[in-house]
């Protein structure tokens, strides 16, 4: 913007202005009696107001509006915490039941080799008035097998229970059927 070059009639010097700025067209004590158009001083702008330095209200509603509470922050974290927790213990549940399934799956593998070496006749058929127990080793877990024999409608045939469990006389953690042929 171009200089305006004019005689200025009162120069007065106003504290917060480092240069004697007229009175008539000074931004905030001009009367309006003159042309809209002032003379700029360094710190303000034809447009700009005066502005309370000291509004507490106003202040705070800034900073309320920029920043956090304690309280809010406190109630993210536990709501944080809680998640957390709900996930730790989704995961604990999901190994566990991994581990239930593992077992079982031991268990079925083990009752069906029973089973298979008693139809090829690798292991002494169990008879109907005689259970069988036994034992045996597995992935580091002892299992103990109890191998019953009941009679079927067909006399060249016997029907074959086989209970797993990980404790002796504990409740079986796997039952298998299967028939096995006796006689001939």
């Amino acid at each position: 913007m171009a200089p305006l070059n004019y005689k200025p009639i009162n120069k007065v010097t106003i504290n917060h202005h480092r240069h004697p700025v007229p009175l008539a067209r000074h931004p905030v004590l001009d009367t309006g009696s003159r042309s809209t158009r002032s003379v700029q001083s360094p710190k303000h702008t034809a447009d700009s107001t005066v502005k309370p330095r000291n509004n507490t209200k106003q202040s705070q509603t800034k900073t309320q509006q920029k920043a956090f509470t304690l309280i809010e922050v406190l109630i993210a974290l536990v709501i944080l915490a809680i998640a957390l927790l709900a996930i730790v213990k989704v995961m604990g549940d999901s190994i566990r039941g991994l581990e239930a399934v593992k077992e079982r799956t031991i268990a079925h593998w083990i009752a069906n080799d029973t089973i298979n070496n008693a139809q090829l006749g690798l292991i002494s058929s169990p008879t109907p008035d005689s259970p069988e127990q036994s034992s045996t080793t597995m992935l580091n877990n002892t299992w103990y097998v109890n191998v019953s024999a009941k009679e079927t409608a067909n006399k060249y045939s016997q029907q074959v229970k086989v209970t797993m469990s990980l404790k002796q006389d504990a409740k079986p953690l796997w039952t298998e059927y299967g028939f096995i042929g006796v006689g001939s």
